[in-house]
């Protein structure tokens, strides 16, 4: 699922630095101002302002293993992994939290108009996102990001349930509440209409209960329908 994402990805890098040789003897300020025309997430650039060249060739060696067979490749804790779950549990859910389940039941030409206008640049990394966010089930996309996030940094696999639809400006505050609680963790939001009213928050399968989440489940029974 994260394959095309990966591989465009790591095009990117392996096409800037053969077009900068020596990049990898520069020091972190200098590679940070030769990047400023390098079109990929800031974590990224993070990590390449750090690594180091053996461990840069480390990475693609692991990268290219993962993509060929994610399961059978451990990349626990590995420096590139962590900046790739450092930004799809932090960047990348600002786009998807503006979209509302009438998106994936639109056709895919609505859904790609949509998703244009929320990611309205046009390179490689952008058009591989755009694709995470139409290509892919909103079920299967999450599985995925709590998957790798866990496999990781051994990420908290956290589940929000309500009886219907949280509005989206409220489902970005939730998230940044949990994930500052749980870093690197990707809240899920479900819809369980047996719920009868209010809200309830999984973490790792357990119920969690805390003062905000009582706030939360006042609004959701104040404003229901």
């Amino acid at each position: 699922m994260l394959k095309n994402f990966f591989t465009s990805l790591t095009y990117q890098i392996t096409d800037f630095a053969s077009k900068h040789e020596g990049f990898f003897k520069l020091g972190a300020e200098d590679r940070a101002h030769k990047m400023k025309a390098l079109h990929i997430p800031s974590t990224f650039k993070l990590y390449l302002a750090k690594v180091s060249p053996k461990d840069f060739m480390a990475d693609l060696t692991l990268i290219v293993k993962y993509i060929e067979n994610p399961k059978q490749t451990s990349i626990k804790g590995n420096h590139f992994f962590m900046a790739a779950v450092e930004y799809l549990t932090g960047r990348f859910p600002q786009y998807l939290d503006t979209l509302d389940s009438k998106f994936y039941l639109a056709d895919l030409k609505t859904r790609q108009k949509q998703v244009d206008e929320l990611i309205p640049t046009d390179n490689a990394i952008a058009s591989a996102v755009k694709k995470l966010l139409i290509g892919i089930s909103y079920q299967q996309l999450c599985e995925g990001i709590n998957a790798l996030a866990k496999n990781v940094a051994g990420s908290a696999h956290i589940i929000v349930q309500a009886p219907r639809e949280i509005e989206l400006t409220l489902r970005k505050d939730i998230r940044k509440k949990l994930t500052e609680e749980n870093p690197l963790s990707f809240p899920i939001f479900q819809i369980n209409k047996k719920l009868i009213g209010g809200m309830r928050v999984f973490k790792n399968g357990e119920v969690l209960d805390h003062s905000w989440h009582s706030r939360v489940r006042k609004f959701l029974s104040l404003t229901a329908a």
